[in-house]
């Protein structure tokens, strides 16, 4: 490996959701997930509502969690 190579590999930025997090989660339900962090002194998190229902009403098809969220007020 290159010096080149090993400072890129040695400064990466790694945030990667672990696989043992759940998928689906209760209403009430505290919601908990596992992250391994690179390089990462601060990580902040936002947490968005959205209210699938009116999604769906409002655009006649399944929520695609692709969503542009820009400009939108995290609810947490």
């Amino acid at each position: 490996m290159t010096p080149e190579e090993f400072k890129k590999v040695q400064d990466e930025v790694i945030i990667k959701l672990k696989i043992c997090n759940k998928d689906v989660f209760k209403v009430e339900e505290p919601v908990l997930l596992k992250v391994d962090v690179k390089n990462v002194p601060e990580l902040v998190i936002k947490v968005f509502e959205i209210n699938l229902e009116t999604y769906y009403k409002k655009n006649l098809k399944k929520f695609d969690n692709s969503i542009n969220l820009d400009g939108m007020m995290p609810s947490i």
